[in-house]
């Protein structure tokens, strides 16, 4: 019996995560950022083992950082499991200065294996600094949210989407 309640316990605990993540706020004014945390809720179909997944953040001034989400040869992202990579170091930066985050999917067939697709069905990004957070970047979901496919890898969002004023 408690085999067959643990997927609901998991999925109630998963819901519980990103419900009190969701209320995180936006920074209010001009803050230094030096780190970043992404939580991601994989849909119905995964991301395999041999793929890698990347995120990269955008700044106004033209730069950009990229992280790796999950790296070739990795265990795969199996359907509805939710990732928490990071923390990453980021900057400093200025809460204010990024425009856009994306998430980049990388796949690398081998033998009769076709492109990845991968179905993200949330992404919560949050930043932290010196003089607080953590402050909400992105806040997304849907079902799926994105298919990130061989032909349509990246999925781009801005900052402040989804986030609480």
């Amino acid at each position: 019996m408690l085999s067959r309640q643990r997927p609901l316990l998991l999925a109630f605990a998963i819901a519980a995560v990103l419900a009190s993540l969701a209320l995180l706020p936006q920074a209010a004014s001009a803050q230094v950022m030096n780190s970043v945390q992404f939580w991601i809720l994989t849909g119905g179909d995964d991301l395999r083992g041999d793929s890698d997944a990347k995120a990269t953040i955008a700044f106004a001034n033209g730069a950009s950082n990229t992280f790796t989400l999950k790296n070739q040869g990795d265990p795969s992202w199996d359907n509805n499991t939710l990732h928490s990579p990071g923390p990453f170091a980021l900057g400093p930066v200025d809460y204010f200065a990024i425009t856009s985050i994306s998430i980049t999917l990388t796949s690398h067939n081998s033998g009769f294996e076709g492109d990845d697709n991968w179905n993200i069905n949330q992404v919560v990004i949050n930043v932290q600094g010196p003089g607080g957070g953590p402050y909400c970047i992105v806040n997304l979901s849907g079902n799926p949210l994105s298919r990130l496919t061989g032909t349509q890898p990246t999925l781009t969002m801005s900052r402040g989407q989804g986030c609480p004023g």
